[in-house]
């Protein structure tokens, strides 16, 4: 089968490129290229505001960026 047709954006960084193929391989791929997304936002938000961001504010970003993201990965 065409190795581009399983391509995942983490296999841009070499460590993620040993692992073979799998469609279980892809959901956790998915989960870690989502958690780091909500992550990303996460910090952007508290470097912008004033206020303290809590665990709550954390938690509600991972769960909006794994939403959007496993959407997007199920539509491919």
């Amino acid at each position: 089968m065409d190795q581009a047709a399983h391509f995942h954006p983490l296999e841009i960084f070499p460590v993620f490129r040993r692992w073979p193929y799998s469609p279980w391989r892809d959901l956790v791929y998915s989960a870690i290229w989502n958690s780091l997304f909500g992550l990303g936002f996460f910090v952007l938000n508290a470097l912008a505001s004033s206020r303290a961001q809590g665990w709550d504010a954390l938690v509600a970003y991972l769960v909006i960026s794994n939403a959007i993201g496993y959407t997007i990965h199920g539509l491919f």
